[in-house]
């Protein structure tokens, strides 16, 4: 919504920069990227954690290569104005405040505008799980488990896979689609990091990363829909793929 707000709002007084570009992780919803795109703006995806907008953020400054407009996390980080290299709730909140009341004056509350967005853009969902290990050997169960994944891919039932991208390696495996089934194998130019990612045709993914700080996986679920009955459903059947790859080799 901040996105949304952002550009259209800059593109009426027209102080919409030819190369703005707004950053998010690669663990975020995509709407943004949606909306960011259907106004011709880049978006800049990184690794979890808000240092690597930071560092976007300063490398963009001294190359002058795009102008910044947001950066979010979907752990609820962001930033409006590139004042400070983390995230800022202060000037988040008088964003959020100058957006709301926008709305308002059209007789619409921040309900009805994200309504508005999900009927223009399509339906997104979102959800976050994690999966506790327990023992002095937590760090052990955490890489068994995400090499078994990188070696058995998840099936999702009325999906079709179409890329993995492995973080750790380096590389997105496209599955080409067809009887034969073949891959072809990309370079992924992020830094390296403990991170699995599978992409279905429709637009939905899901992630699987181990926690920085906790004995824990956290798995990543992100679907679109035509609708969000559709998009529960879809979530469901992400859920039920991926849940019996990271609990079984738990024990």
């Amino acid at each position: 919504m901040l996105a949304d707000f952002i550009i259209r709002t800059r593109k009426a007084v027209g102080r919409l920069p030819t190369n703005g570009v707004i950053f998010k992780t690669i663990v975020t919803s995509d709407l943004g990227k949606a909306i960011a795109e259907a106004h011709q703006v880049s978006v800049h995806e990184v690794l979890t954690g808000f240092k690597y907008i930071g560092s976007g953020i300063t490398e963009d400054e001294q190359t002058g290569a795009n102008t910044f407009l947001l950066g979010y996390e979907e752990s609820y980080g962001y930033l409006v104005s590139p004042i400070v290299r983390d995230k800022d709730a202060v000037q988040t909140c008088l964003a959020i405040a100058e957006m709301t009341a926008a709305w308002a004056s059209q007789g619409k509350t921040l309900l009805d505008a994200l309504k508005e967005l999900f009927e223009r853009y399509g339906y997104f969902r979102d959800e976050l799980f994690s999966t506790m290990f327990e023992g002095g050997n937590a760090h052990e169960q955490q890489h068994r488990v995400m090499e078994k994944l990188r070696q058995h891919r998840p099936e999702v039932e009325g999906l079709v896979l179409e890329a993995v991208e492995d973080y750790t390696a380096g590389t997105r495996v496209c599955i080409q689609s067809g009887a034969n089934k073949e891959e072809k194998v990309e370079r992924l130019t992020l830094p390296q990091s403990d991170v699995l990612k599978y992409l279905f045709n429709d637009g939905s993914w899901m992630a699987v990363r181990p926690s920085g700080t906790e004995p824990k996986l956290k798995i990543y679920l992100s679907v679109r829909g035509d609708s969000e009955a559709d998009c529960q459903t879809k979530l469901q059947r992400l859920k039920a793929a991926i849940e019996p790859h990271v609990t079984a080799a738990e024990k």
